[in-house]
Protein backbone atom coordinates (compact mmCIF):
# COMPACT_ATOMS: atom_id res chain seq x y z
CA UNK A 1 0.00 0.00 0.00
CA UNK A 2 1.25 3.48 -0.87
CA UNK A 3 1.01 5.95 2.00
CA UNK A 4 0.65 9.72 1.52
CA UNK A 5 3.87 11.69 1.89
CA UNK A 6 4.83 15.05 3.30
CA UNK A 7 8.02 17.04 2.98
CA UNK A 8 10.33 16.74 5.96
CA UNK A 9 10.14 20.49 6.55
CA UNK A 10 6.35 20.23 6.92
CA UNK A 11 6.43 17.69 9.75
CA UNK A 12 9.18 19.16 11.95
CA UNK A 13 11.36 22.18 12.61
CA UNK A 14 14.88 22.04 11.17
CA UNK A 15 17.47 23.78 13.32
CA UNK A 16 21.14 24.58 13.02
CA UNK A 17 23.56 24.02 15.86
CA UNK A 18 26.13 26.26 17.51
CA UNK A 19 29.62 27.29 16.49
CA UNK A 20 32.01 25.36 18.70
CA UNK A 21 33.66 27.66 21.27
CA UNK A 22 37.42 27.84 20.74
CA UNK A 23 38.09 28.89 24.32
CA UNK A 24 38.23 25.66 26.32
CA UNK A 25 37.86 27.56 29.57
CA UNK A 26 34.08 27.67 28.89
CA UNK A 27 33.85 23.90 29.34
CA UNK A 28 33.59 22.04 32.65
CA UNK A 29 32.62 18.60 33.91
CA UNK A 30 29.35 19.82 35.46
CA UNK A 31 28.17 21.83 32.43
CA UNK A 32 25.51 21.20 29.76
CA UNK A 33 26.44 18.43 27.27
CA UNK A 34 27.93 19.82 24.04
CA UNK A 35 27.44 17.41 21.12
CA UNK A 36 30.26 17.30 18.58
CA UNK A 37 30.38 15.22 15.40
CA UNK A 38 32.83 12.77 16.96
CA UNK A 39 30.32 12.15 19.79
CA UNK A 40 27.62 11.37 17.24
CA UNK A 41 30.05 9.18 15.31
CA UNK A 42 30.79 7.06 18.39
CA UNK A 43 27.11 6.15 18.58
CA UNK A 44 26.43 6.15 14.81
CA UNK A 45 22.78 5.18 15.32
CA UNK A 46 21.07 5.37 18.68
CA UNK A 47 17.66 6.19 20.10
CA UNK A 48 19.20 7.35 23.37
CA UNK A 49 22.16 9.71 22.93
CA UNK A 50 23.45 10.67 26.38
CA UNK A 51 27.27 10.88 26.42
CA UNK A 52 29.49 13.71 25.16
CA UNK A 53 33.16 14.43 25.58
CA UNK A 54 32.62 18.11 26.45
CA UNK A 55 30.17 20.04 28.61
CA UNK A 56 29.75 23.79 28.43
CA UNK A 57 29.47 25.95 31.54
CA UNK A 58 25.97 27.19 32.28
CA UNK A 59 27.14 30.80 32.64
CA UNK A 60 28.73 30.62 29.16
CA UNK A 61 25.46 29.58 27.51
CA UNK A 62 23.78 33.00 27.73
CA UNK A 63 27.02 34.89 27.19
CA UNK A 64 27.77 33.03 23.95
CA UNK A 65 24.09 32.71 22.98
CA UNK A 66 24.36 28.94 22.84
CA UNK A 67 21.12 27.22 21.84
CA UNK A 68 20.01 24.25 23.94
CA UNK A 69 17.93 21.58 22.23
CA UNK A 70 15.45 19.41 24.14
CA UNK A 71 15.57 15.72 24.87
CA UNK A 72 13.75 13.85 22.09
CA UNK A 73 15.21 15.93 19.26
CA UNK A 74 16.66 13.98 16.32
CA UNK A 75 20.20 14.89 15.27
CA UNK A 76 22.04 14.09 12.02
CA UNK A 77 25.10 15.38 10.13
CA UNK A 78 24.57 18.26 7.75
CA UNK A 79 28.18 18.96 6.77
CA UNK A 80 31.47 17.11 6.81
CA UNK A 81 30.21 13.62 7.71
CA UNK A 82 26.97 13.54 5.74
CA UNK A 83 27.92 10.27 4.01
CA UNK A 84 28.33 8.52 7.39
CA UNK A 85 24.52 8.76 7.85
CA UNK A 86 24.69 9.01 11.65
CA UNK A 87 21.30 9.35 13.37
CA UNK A 88 20.42 9.84 17.03
CA UNK A 89 17.62 10.85 19.36
CA UNK A 90 18.83 13.09 22.16
CA UNK A 91 18.28 11.41 25.52
CA UNK A 92 19.29 14.66 27.25
CA UNK A 93 18.93 18.40 26.76
CA UNK A 94 22.09 19.47 24.96
CA UNK A 95 23.94 22.08 22.93
CA UNK A 96 24.87 20.83 19.46
CA UNK A 97 27.70 21.85 17.12
CA UNK A 98 26.85 23.63 13.85
CA UNK A 99 27.86 20.67 11.62
CA UNK A 100 24.80 18.81 12.92
CA UNK A 101 21.13 19.46 12.09
CA UNK A 102 18.51 19.18 14.83
CA UNK A 103 14.92 18.14 14.11
CA UNK A 104 12.11 18.68 16.64
CA UNK A 105 8.57 20.01 17.17
CA UNK A 106 7.14 17.07 15.22
CA UNK A 107 3.77 17.47 13.53
CA UNK A 108 1.58 14.51 12.53
CA UNK A 109 4.38 11.97 12.86
CA UNK A 110 5.40 9.57 15.62
CA UNK A 111 8.91 10.68 16.68
CA UNK A 112 10.35 7.15 16.74
CA UNK A 113 8.76 6.25 13.41
CA UNK A 114 10.35 9.40 11.98
CA UNK A 115 13.71 8.46 13.51
CA UNK A 116 13.68 4.90 12.18
CA UNK A 117 12.67 6.08 8.72
CA UNK A 118 15.55 8.58 8.72
CA UNK A 119 18.04 5.78 9.52
CA UNK A 120 17.15 4.20 6.16
CA UNK A 121 17.33 7.47 4.21
CA UNK A 122 20.71 7.91 2.51
CA UNK A 123 20.95 11.68 2.85
CA UNK A 124 24.66 11.59 2.01
CA UNK A 125 23.81 10.64 -1.56
CA UNK A 126 22.31 14.11 -2.02
CA UNK A 127 25.20 16.05 -0.50
CA UNK A 128 27.09 18.66 -2.48
CA UNK A 129 30.58 20.07 -2.10
CA UNK A 130 30.67 23.42 -0.28
CA UNK A 131 34.16 24.81 0.31
CA UNK A 132 35.42 21.29 -0.43
CA UNK A 133 33.22 19.83 2.33
CA UNK A 134 30.25 17.51 1.74
CA UNK A 135 27.09 19.19 2.98
CA UNK A 136 23.32 19.19 2.72
CA UNK A 137 21.44 22.49 2.90
CA UNK A 138 18.47 23.03 5.21
CA UNK A 139 16.39 23.75 2.11
CA UNK A 140 17.30 20.41 0.49
CA UNK A 141 16.84 18.56 3.77
CA UNK A 142 13.36 20.00 4.13
CA UNK A 143 12.33 18.68 0.70
CA UNK A 144 12.81 14.99 1.45
CA UNK A 145 9.48 13.17 1.13
CA UNK A 146 8.48 11.19 4.22
CA UNK A 147 5.73 8.53 3.90
CA UNK A 148 3.11 8.99 6.61
CA UNK A 149 0.77 6.08 7.37
CA UNK A 150 -1.90 6.73 10.04
CA UNK A 151 -0.42 7.27 13.51
CA UNK A 152 -1.73 3.91 14.71
CA UNK A 153 0.16 2.17 11.90
CA UNK A 154 3.24 4.25 12.71
CA UNK A 155 3.07 2.98 16.31
CA UNK A 156 2.83 -0.62 15.12
CA UNK A 157 5.86 -0.13 12.87
CA UNK A 158 7.80 1.38 15.78
CA UNK A 159 6.93 -1.59 18.03
CA UNK A 160 8.20 -4.06 15.44
CA UNK A 161 11.39 -2.09 14.77
CA UNK A 162 12.08 -1.74 18.50
CA UNK A 163 11.90 -5.53 18.84
CA UNK A 164 14.32 -5.97 15.92
CA UNK A 165 16.73 -3.46 17.47
CA UNK A 166 16.48 -5.27 20.81
CA UNK A 167 17.49 -8.49 19.08
CA UNK A 168 20.32 -6.64 17.32
CA UNK A 169 21.65 -5.36 20.64
CA UNK A 170 21.68 -8.95 21.87
CA UNK A 171 23.64 -9.91 18.75
CA UNK A 172 26.09 -7.06 19.36
CA UNK A 173 26.52 -8.43 22.87
CA UNK A 174 27.41 -11.82 21.41
CA UNK A 175 29.94 -10.17 19.10
CA UNK A 176 31.45 -8.41 22.13
CA UNK A 177 31.70 -11.75 23.92
CA UNK A 178 33.48 -13.18 20.87
CA UNK A 179 35.95 -10.28 21.08
CA UNK A 180 36.50 -10.97 24.76
CA UNK A 181 37.04 -14.66 24.03
CA UNK A 182 39.56 -13.79 21.34
CA UNK A 183 41.41 -11.50 23.73
CA UNK A 184 41.44 -14.23 26.35
CA UNK A 185 42.83 -16.80 23.94
CA UNK A 186 45.37 -14.42 22.48
CA UNK A 187 46.71 -12.76 25.59
CA UNK A 188 46.18 -15.38 28.30
CA UNK A 189 46.16 -18.91 26.94
CA UNK A 190 48.25 -18.51 23.81
CA UNK A 191 50.67 -15.93 25.27
CA UNK A 192 51.77 -13.90 22.21
CA UNK A 193 54.99 -12.91 23.95
CA UNK A 194 56.09 -16.56 24.03
CA UNK A 195 58.94 -17.99 21.99
CA UNK A 196 56.75 -19.40 19.22
CA UNK A 197 55.14 -16.07 18.35
CA UNK A 198 56.49 -13.65 15.79
CA UNK A 199 55.70 -9.94 15.44
CA UNK A 200 55.07 -8.51 11.98
CA UNK A 201 54.34 -5.03 10.69
CA UNK A 202 50.89 -4.78 9.13
CA UNK A 203 52.57 -3.99 5.80
CA UNK A 204 54.27 -7.41 5.97
CA UNK A 205 51.03 -9.37 6.23
CA UNK A 206 48.50 -7.26 4.32
CA UNK A 207 48.15 -4.68 1.55
CA UNK A 208 46.41 -1.44 2.53
CA UNK A 209 44.23 -0.27 -0.36
CA UNK A 210 42.06 2.86 -0.46
CA UNK A 211 38.69 2.96 -2.19
CA UNK A 212 37.47 4.74 -5.29
CA UNK A 213 35.28 7.68 -6.23
CA UNK A 214 31.70 6.56 -6.82
CA UNK A 215 29.92 8.76 -9.42
CA UNK A 216 26.31 9.52 -8.54
CA UNK A 217 25.05 8.36 -11.93
CA UNK A 218 26.34 4.85 -11.19
CA UNK A 219 24.71 4.55 -7.77
CA UNK A 220 21.46 2.75 -6.95
CA UNK A 221 21.90 -0.44 -9.00
CA UNK A 222 21.91 -3.56 -6.80
CA UNK A 223 22.17 -6.07 -9.65
CA UNK A 224 25.65 -5.46 -11.02
CA UNK A 225 28.38 -8.07 -10.74
CA UNK A 226 30.50 -6.14 -8.22
CA UNK A 227 29.17 -4.84 -4.88
CA UNK A 228 30.23 -1.21 -4.37
CA UNK A 229 30.22 -0.56 -0.64
CA UNK A 230 29.84 2.65 1.32
CA UNK A 231 30.35 3.10 5.04
CA UNK A 232 26.56 3.05 5.45
CA UNK A 233 26.43 -0.52 4.08
CA UNK A 234 28.28 -1.67 7.19
CA UNK A 235 25.10 -0.83 9.14
CA UNK A 236 22.79 -3.12 7.14
CA UNK A 237 21.31 -5.88 9.31
CA UNK A 238 23.30 -9.04 8.59
CA UNK A 239 26.51 -7.12 7.80
CA UNK A 240 27.73 -7.00 11.42
CA UNK A 241 30.77 -9.18 10.65
CA UNK A 242 30.65 -10.24 6.99
CA UNK A 243 29.49 -7.96 4.15
CA UNK A 244 26.64 -10.04 2.77
CA UNK A 245 24.33 -7.27 1.49
CA UNK A 246 24.84 -4.10 -0.53
CA UNK A 247 22.87 -1.09 -1.73
CA UNK A 248 25.01 -0.38 -4.80
CA UNK A 249 26.93 -2.33 -7.40
CA UNK A 250 28.43 -1.97 -10.88
CA UNK A 251 29.18 -4.41 -13.67
CA UNK A 252 32.58 -6.06 -13.89
CA UNK A 253 33.02 -4.44 -17.32
CA UNK A 254 32.31 -0.98 -15.91
CA UNK A 255 34.80 -1.58 -13.10
CA UNK A 256 37.48 -2.57 -15.61
CA UNK A 257 36.71 0.48 -17.76
CA UNK A 258 37.13 2.75 -14.73
CA UNK A 259 40.33 0.85 -13.82
CA UNK A 260 38.93 0.06 -10.38
CA UNK A 261 40.62 -2.92 -8.75
CA UNK A 262 38.29 -4.98 -6.53
CA UNK A 263 39.49 -6.24 -3.15
CA UNK A 264 39.23 -10.03 -2.90
CA UNK A 265 37.08 -12.05 -0.52
CA UNK A 266 38.71 -12.17 2.91
CA UNK A 267 39.77 -8.52 2.87
CA UNK A 268 38.88 -6.47 5.96
CA UNK A 269 37.33 -3.06 5.31
CA UNK A 270 36.79 -0.10 7.66
CA UNK A 271 36.00 3.65 7.55
CA UNK A 272 39.08 5.80 6.96
CA UNK A 273 37.78 9.40 6.86
CA UNK A 274 35.79 11.68 9.14
CA UNK A 275 33.68 10.93 12.18
CA UNK A 276 32.87 7.42 10.91
CA UNK A 277 36.39 6.42 11.98
CA UNK A 278 35.18 6.80 15.57
CA UNK A 279 32.68 3.96 15.10
CA UNK A 280 35.63 1.51 14.92
CA UNK A 281 33.79 -0.72 12.44
CA UNK A 282 35.59 -3.65 10.83
CA UNK A 283 33.95 -5.95 8.26
CA UNK A 284 35.08 -8.96 6.18
CA UNK A 285 34.38 -9.13 2.44
CA UNK A 286 32.81 -12.44 1.40
CA UNK A 287 33.25 -11.79 -2.35
CA UNK A 288 35.37 -9.62 -4.62
CA UNK A 289 34.08 -6.08 -4.04
CA UNK A 290 34.65 -2.38 -4.62
CA UNK A 291 34.23 0.32 -1.99
CA UNK A 292 34.21 4.10 -2.08
CA UNK A 293 36.98 6.48 -1.07
CA UNK A 294 35.67 6.83 2.49
CA UNK A 295 36.70 3.21 3.07
CA UNK A 296 40.01 1.36 3.25
CA UNK A 297 40.75 -2.36 2.97
CA UNK A 298 43.48 -4.53 4.40
CA UNK A 299 44.07 -7.43 2.00
CA UNK A 300 45.76 -10.27 3.89
CA UNK A 301 48.49 -12.32 2.28
CA UNK A 302 49.37 -15.97 2.94
CA UNK A 303 51.06 -15.16 6.25
CA UNK A 304 47.80 -14.51 8.10
CA UNK A 305 44.30 -15.96 8.25
CA UNK A 306 41.66 -13.34 7.27
CA UNK A 307 39.50 -14.14 10.31
CA UNK A 308 42.46 -13.77 12.66
CA UNK A 309 43.23 -10.39 11.06
CA UNK A 310 39.59 -9.32 11.47
CA UNK A 311 39.44 -10.11 15.19
CA UNK A 312 42.84 -8.58 15.82
CA UNK A 313 41.74 -5.37 14.07
CA UNK A 314 38.54 -5.21 16.10
CA UNK A 315 40.69 -4.80 19.18
CA UNK A 316 42.81 -1.99 17.73
CA UNK A 317 41.15 1.35 18.65
CA UNK A 318 41.22 3.07 15.25
CA UNK A 319 39.11 5.94 16.56
CA UNK A 320 39.54 9.67 16.38
CA UNK A 321 42.12 10.67 18.94
CA UNK A 322 43.11 7.05 19.63
CA UNK A 323 45.72 6.52 16.93
CA UNK A 324 49.37 6.95 17.92
CA UNK A 325 50.91 10.40 17.31
CA UNK A 326 52.79 10.99 14.08
CA UNK A 327 56.16 9.27 14.13
CA UNK A 328 55.03 6.64 16.66
CA UNK A 329 55.25 3.02 15.42
CA UNK A 330 51.88 1.48 14.61
CA UNK A 331 50.74 -1.69 16.44
CA UNK A 332 52.30 -4.97 15.35
CA UNK A 333 50.49 -8.24 14.71
CA UNK A 334 51.53 -11.28 16.75
CA UNK A 335 51.59 -14.43 14.60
Amino acid sequence: MSWPTKKLGEICDINGGNAAPQDYSVFSEDGIPFVRMQDLGRYHITDNFTETRDRIKREAISKLRIKIFPKGSIILPRSGSVFANHRAILGIDAAVVSHIAILNNYRGVHPRYFFWYLTKLDIGRHAVKTSNVDSISFQRLGKFEIPLPPLEIQKQIVERLDKIVGAQKLNDGLIQKADELFQSLLYKELNPSGEKWEEKEIADIAEARSGFGFPLDLQGDKNGGLPFYKVSDMNIVGNEIEMKSHNNSISVAKGEKLKYKPAPAGSVIFPKIGAAVATNKKRILVRDSLYDNNVMALIPNKLIDPNFLYFWLRNIPCRLGALPPAGTPLPKVCL
